[in-house]
């Protein structure tokens, strides 16, 4: 599994190991990107 990923979503951030409630699951932070703003 990888530690990210994006989708149309949002982009998923995978949480560490120790977080999980068994081994064989995964589970992800979830970024809503529309509320980032562009600086320039």
């Amino acid at each position: 599994m990888e530690n990210y990923f994006l989708a149309s979503d949002g982009f998923y951030l995978n949480k560490p190991n120790g977080e999980s409630i068994t081994e064989d699951e995964y589970e992800f932070y979830k970024i809503d990107l529309s509320k980032v703003k562009n600086r320039n």
